[in-house]
């Protein structure tokens, strides 16, 4: 059966641009398919094994890559006794609906659209034109810093242009001083030094990351809240989540 593409590419993109800040996204790009080759250097990253590098491999008609921004607020003020949670987590969740409502919009115009593909969505954002990862390998967006998360659809509709990718890190090292393990330096990212990687790591956490860990239960972020572009207002950490992960 063929399906009835109802309107202009341009339309589309302004139709999703729309769409996409009324369902609370912050900002939108597209982006080309051509492969991530870069990605091939973090293969060895059992964490990220599962992401592909070539687009194309997931949707062989694909053409463009939509990346949807979110930003986030920081939580404050933890109860004592209670698990932290990044504020990340939340608002990543909320997302991940939100992609999909997203993706009905393509669907409805005639077009296929793969929500949340298994692609490097950091680099897909930079390739966009949306910001920069820095030392920390953390994505941090051209107006709201590093407190975003970050939707993904892969579609065949041919919406991206010219590929635009946009700097803004100065290398200033912020994130490297506030790492509590030195996993971020001038030489580049240690993810076994990282504290989110052994919190999802799925093996037993070694004593050293045990006592850095803390309170903490998902999500470092030391290195989002030290960079000088992250936008942070502190929120109220909500009183069903804070009840949910306390510890008795």
């Amino acid at each position: 059966m063929t399906c009835v593409r109802t309107v202009t590419l341009g339309l589309l993109r302004e139709q999703l641009a729309d769409e996409a800040r009324a369902l609370g996204f912050d900002d939108i790009g597209f982006c080309s398919v051509e492969p991530f080759e870069s990605w091939l250097q973090h293969a060895y990253n059992p964490l990220v094994k599962r992401i592909a590098h070539d687009p194309r491999v997931l949707l062989a008609e694909a053409r463009s890559i939509i990346v949807a921004v979110k930003r986030y607020e920081v939580f404050g003020g933890w109860p004592d006794g209670s698990a932290e949670v990044a504020h990340y987590y939340i608002n990543s969740n909320t997302g991940f609906a939100e992609i999909r409502k997203l993706g009905a919009v393509l669907t409805g115009a005639g077009w296929q659209a793969m929500v949340s593909p298994s692609l490097p969505a950091k680099q897909a954002a930079v390739r966009a034109g949306l910001g920069v990862q820095g030392m920390s390998t953390q994505f941090c967006h051209r107006e709201f810093g590093t407190l975003v998360s970050l939707h993904m659809i892969l579609t065949d509709a041919p919406l991206a242009e010219a590929d635009s990718p946009y700097t803004t890190c100065t290398l200033c090292g912020s994130c490297a001083s506030a790492c509590p393990t030195g996993a971020v330096s001038e030489q580049g990212f240690d993810h076994q030094k990282c504290l989110r990687f052994h919190m999802a790591g799925g093996s037993v956490v070694p004593m050293w990351a045990r006592e850095l860990m803390g309170m903490r239960l998902i999500g470092c972020t030391d290195c989002q809240h030290s960079c000088p572009n992250a936008l942070k207002s502190i929120v109220e950490v909500p009183a069903g989540l804070a009840a949910a992960t306390e510890l008795s």
